[in-house]
């Protein structure tokens, strides 16, 4: 307060009061103005906007993409393959995209220098129906396959609808020699499941290992560790998990021992998330829609006929016999002694007086 403000107070008291509060209220809306002032350019007066009624309560942090991504993955997949099995939208867009994409999958074509090589043309001709005819011998059929289930055409189908469930497959390539198989080379695909961190080393090493993926120190992926078993086996109960920690190039060769199939949005992402993980929640309200509409119109289609009699004598029921609550129609339901009935098409259930 000034010397103009305390000698307005001893003369006039009430009017330096309201001087006081004018200066007070006049100092909160500068302030007020110069706090907003900061949010009010730029990206501030859109998608950052901290003061539009759209924005307000809008909070979010920001994660990595182990926090974003990795600590969330267990529950995506759930609800991605649970959405496939019991969603047909869901089925048929994977599958369409399968079929689109892949088809009948990828084909050898034979490419090789024949100036180099020099080659004739017809040696070349020689030469591509030779390793034609051996890659036939492997690829076209099920000893390509670890399990022994499916061709190296009808791997690539798997693997990549197994890719949009889950969000991505590992294909592991051991050395497996077998009778009456020319070629020991076999593909083993693994469920994205069986690759996580073992307990032991979550801990121990959490940096250097993600959701199962090993990295060193310049952040590149050195190995994978695979557990035997499927986490949602029922057999996981009766044994524990054997973890096997599998190198992504062999030591001595530097051959390729697994492929990583997964589509990355993020640097530092390590794992891959379910195709349908932006709109699982759409997803999951449309097919909730969908089943109380079809229910609807079951229900509204049953025209049942709910007849109530006049009289307590049973044998007076307007011309209209009984019908028999064993039929396909009207069944006893389970439970109720076959005192009730359930509705069915055309049904007619006979009411007491």
């Amino acid at each position: 307060m000034n010397k103009l403000d305390r000698a307005i107070g001893m003369v006039f008291p009430a009017w330096a009061e309201r001087r006081a509060a004018a200066r007070t209220e006049a100092a909160r809306h500068e302030a007020v103005q110069n706090l907003l002032s900061g949010y009010g350019k730029g990206y501030g007066r859109h998608g950052a906007s901290q003061t539009k009624k759209s924005m307000v309560m809008w909070q979010t942090d920001v994660g990595d993409a182990d926090v974003d991504i990795h600590d969330n993955l267990e529950r995506l997949r759930a609800r991605a393959r649970d959405l496939h099995m019991g969603s047909d939208i869901v089925a048929a867009a994977h599958k369409g995209l399968r079929t689109n994409i892949v088809g009948t999958g990828l084909r050898l074509k034979p490419a090789f220098d024949s100036k180099y090589l020099k080659l004739s043309k017809k040696d070349e001709e020689r030469l591509r129906d030779s390793i034609y005819r051996e890659w036939s011998m492997w690829a076209e059929t099920t000893r390509c396959d670890a399990a022994g289930l499916n061709d190296f055409y009808e791997l690539q189908s798997l693997a990549f609808l197994s890719t949009l469930m889950s969000g991505d497959v590992f294909a592991l390539m051991p050395m497996l020699p077998r009778k009456h198989s020319v070629y020991d080379l076999r593909i083993n695909l693994i469920e994205a499941d069986r690759c996580h961190t073992p307990e032991a080393m979550a801990l121990l090493n959490s940096e250097r290992i993600q959701s199962g993926v090993e990295v060193d120190a310049d952040g590149m992926v050195v190995a994978y560790h695979f557990s035997n078993r499927h986490p949602g086996s029922d057999r996981v109960a009766v044994s524990p998990h054997e973890w096997v920690r599998v190198e992504k190039y062999g030591e001595l060769t530097g051959r390729l021992n697994v492929i990583h199939l997964f589509e990355a949005e993020r640097p530092g992402q390590r794992r891959g998330i379910p195709i349908i993980s932006p709109i699982i929640e759409s997803l999951k309200q449309l097919d909730q829609y969908t089943e109380a509409e079809l229910m609807a119109a079951v229900i509204a289609a049953m025209y049942t006929v709910f007849v109530k009699s006049p009289a307590e004598d049973d044998d007076y029921m307007h011309g209209m016999e009984e019908p028999e609550t064993d039929n396909q129609y009207q069944e006893p339901i389970p439970g109720t002694g076959g005192s009730n009935v359930k509705m069915g098409r055309g049904a007619i259930v006979y009411l007491d007086p």
